[in-house]
């Protein structure tokens, strides 16, 4: 069905219910398919029916006209309206880059990733040295393996709070050890 809705039952858009079922009524006697014996009758009965059924329902005409309401794209369209006659300008083709859509946008979030990428190297560099320095003043030991799992926690997002818990863990259970709590007793 491509005709307006409107124009199949011949009123206004603006026309009101009892119009529209007034011109529905109408063309129904005219075109049904038991009284008519003209040629496309039955098409014309069915499109009236369809017609009537969207139009008499105040919803669907309503969805019906704000989807078949001009849109500003369909409106007729102006150039604007320049001083004096165009001109033909020649550009030097030292002035024209042609490039791919999107390249530019690309090297962008290229070089975002990188400087994000050493803003953590450099983080994690940090941490390892800061966390280095602390536990130096502890045995060696237990330094190197402290240090182990804070570089492990560093390379991975999220792994700072996981690596710098389990250390704490076991800096607890060794000087737990230590104290003599688990020792056994000869």
């Amino acid at each position: 069905m491509g005709r307006d809705l409107y124009e199949i039952l011949g009123v206004k858009s603006s026309a009101p219910p009892d119009a529209i079922k007034r011109a529905y009524r109408r063309l129904v006697k005219r075109y049904h398919p038991d009284v008519s014996k003209q040629r496309g009758a039955k098409e014309m009965f069915l499109e009236v029916s369809e017609a009537y059924e969207i139009l008499s329902n105040p919803l669907l005409r309503r969805e019906y006209d704000e989807r078949t309401a001009p849109t500003r794209t369909e409106m007729p369209y102006r150039p604007p309206q320049w001083p004096g006659t165009p001109r033909k300008v020649r550009v030097p083709e030292a002035y024209v880059r042609v490039s791919p859509p999107f390249s530019g946008y690309r090297d962008r979030m290229d070089s975002v990733q990188d400087r994000s990428m050493a803003r953590r190297t450099r983080a994690a560099k940090v941490v390892w040295r800061a966390y280095v320095v602390t536990v130096f003043s502890m045995s060696g030991t237990l330094g190197v393996f402290g240090g182990y799992l804070l570089s492990m926690g560093a390379s991975f997002q999220g792994g700072i709070t996981i690596g710098a818990s389990v250390m704490m863990l076991t800096l607890l259970l060794i000087a737990w050890l230590a104290k003599g709590v688990m020792a056994p007793e000869l």
